[in-house]
């Protein structure tokens, strides 16, 4: 990627890739979520849990925000650390409310940014179970 900074009508495209990332990913949760017990749950922390839900869809995640913007690197919670070959960088939460998620409550999201040199240029959360998307 030519070092540049993303222009408005990038950041257009780019929220849209994003969007149909983020519920892409929203559908595999709300499919993933009545069947998950507790011994899909991994302990990170206090207070802090992974399971292969949030593993998958980080994956399904970055591999659609590749395909939108090739070269740019990821910063994501679960796997995701990689450097890119420009100036943009993707920060993703693949599920956020873990702890929320794994007690079969409904509130958690998908959170999913874009830092170009430095300062976020596009940011967007996805609430899947009630399809509530915000972005910026």
């Amino acid at each position: 990627m030519t070092p540049r900074m993303i222009n408005l009508r990038d950041q257009e495209v780019l929220l849209t890739g994003m969007a149909e990332a983020a519920q892409e990913a929203g559908i595999y949760l709300i499919g993933e979520q009545q069947g998950l017990g507790m011994e899909a749950v991994e302990v990170k922390g206090r207070n802090d849990f992974v399971s292969y839900v949030d593993r998958e869809s980080e994956r399904r995640i970055v591999r659609r925000l590749k395909a939108l913007l090739p070269g740019a690197g990821f910063w994501a919670e679960e796997e995701a650390r990689m450097d890119g070959d420009g100036d943009a960088r993707w920060i993703i939460d693949p599920l956020d409310g873990t702890t929320n998620y794994i007690h079969g409550l409904p509130l958690y999201a998908v959170s999913i940014a874009l830092e170009n040199r430095g300062q976020v240029v596009a940011g967007l959360v996805y609430e899947p179970v009630h399809a509530e998307m915000f972005t910026a």
